[in-house]
């Protein structure tokens, strides 16, 4: 049997019913942002993990190669920029490949051009 509660601020009559159905909006509500949370972060893990992994070869391979001069070093340099341009290629294609609404998107945009 319901219990009837009147709120003294606002003087409105509610059930316990109502009450605990407020409470499993609001339990369902943070368990939607949970999950809203956990889809987001799995979506940007791995674009993060590819900027790391690609600053840290450009970093390491002028680290160890510094400021000479000689040929070799000037190929590992280049492969070093090489190194971190990957990172702006593949970006686009992790965030595609991770976003549902991103991919729609350019699928439509793909079909107008």
């Amino acid at each position: 049997m319901p219990v009837v509660e009147q709120h003294r601020n606002t003087g409105n009559i509610q059930t316990s019913e109502n009450n605990n159905t407020m409470c499993n909006q609001q339990s369902q509500s943070n368990t939607n942002e949970s999950k809203k949370s956990l889809k987001i972060t799995l979506m940007i893990l791995p674009v993060i993990t590819t900027i790391f992994l690609t600053w840290f070869g450009f970093v390491l391979i002028i680290s160890l190669v510094g400021k000479r001069e000689t040929h070799r070093d000037k190929m590992w340099y280049s492969i070093a920029v090489w190194v971190i341009s990957i990172n702006y290629y593949v970006n686009p294609i992790l965030y595609g490949v991770f976003h549902k609404d991103l991919r729609d998107k350019f699928r439509k945009f793909i079909k107008c051009v």
